[in-house]
């Protein structure tokens, strides 16, 4: 199946709420960095938006990357040292980058919260920790 980041960020869109944290979230959530428009048959996921993360993604033949902490929080910052060494090698290896920060951790089932309440066993689990009107969290009984 041959993927492109329109087609996927319209997935992760309808899936995750991205919108809904739009006004309380500053990591920009979605797709980071685009590619040239070429089509892709595979995703790497990791946590973090690094560049030995990119390095594996791309020699694994990846067309994106889904971080959950992203490059871009907030505040616009200078294109230089470390994160211009990032940005230069997405582009020059023409993979995208997709991030998604906090509407992951609040997903009820695909959520790393959710999943890690999954992973000890919880039971009877529940949404809590509130964040900014949000529950980002899950709690439950061992």
């Amino acid at each position: 199946m041959m993927l492109t980041t329109r087609k996927l960020d319209d997935f992760f869109q309808s899936l995750l709420d991205i919108e809904g944290f739009k006004s309380i979230d500053s990591s920009l959530n979605g797709l980071q960095v685009d590619n040239d428009g070429s089509e892709f048959s595979k995703i790497a996921f990791a946590v973090d938006a690094g560049l030995e993360v990119f390095k594996r993604a791309k020699e694994n033949g990846a067309g994106m990357l889904f971080v959950h902490h992203g490059l871009f929080w907030g505040e616009c910052i200078a294109l230089e040292g470390s994160h211009r060494e990032r940005l230069k090698f997405l582009l020059d290896s023409n993979l995208a980058l997709y991030a998604v920060h906090l509407p992951l951790d609040q997903h009820p089932e695909l959520g790393n919260n959710a999943v890690m309440a999954e992973l000890l066993g919880i039971k009877e689990k529940e949404p809590f920790g509130l964040y900014s009107g949000k529950k980002i969290g899950f709690k439950g009984k061992l």
